[in-house]
């Protein structure tokens, strides 16, 4: 397949290719995913956003709607009654309550170690039990 370009001194094909990065963008691909399914050399685009201010910031609310969706469906999930779903969301929302914490033996030679976990704890941090 041959790639497109993006050239400001021909608009029409400026605006094509950039539709498609953006809409790429708000369906959840990174920029160097939007620029394969666009078939534009992601360098290219580099170029291209850093010379426009506009477009950057289509690119930049596009990236932001995509979150936003994905933000939602984990939402909803969790409001369904999804615990695995609520576990992890709070484990990467609030990292210091609720990141597991993984123990090893410290008897096992460094490559048993590697392997074998111990203990696992999740759940928030024993400081907010207690108040």
């Amino acid at each position: 397949m041959a790639q497109a370009t993006i050239k400001a001194d021909q608009p029409s094909i400026a605006k094509t290719v950039c539709s498609r990065i953006l809409d790429h963008l708000r369906h959840g691909l990174t920029e160097e995913g939007a620029c394969g399914k666009a078939a534009i050399p992601f360098e290219e685009y580099q170029k291209y956003k850093n010379a426009d201010p506009a477009f950057r910031r289509e690119v930049e609310l596009a990236q932001s709607a995509s979150r936003a969706n994905i933000e939602q469906m984990v939402i909803d999930k969790i409001m369904e009654g999804d615990a695995r779903m609520a576990l992890d969301y709070l484990k990467r929302r609030y990292p210091n309550q609720w990141a597991g914490h993984v123990k090893h033996d410290s008897k096992q030679s460094e490559n048993e170690q590697s392997d074998q976990v111990i203990e696992v704890t999740l759940g928030p941090d024993p400081y907010y039990q207690r108040h």
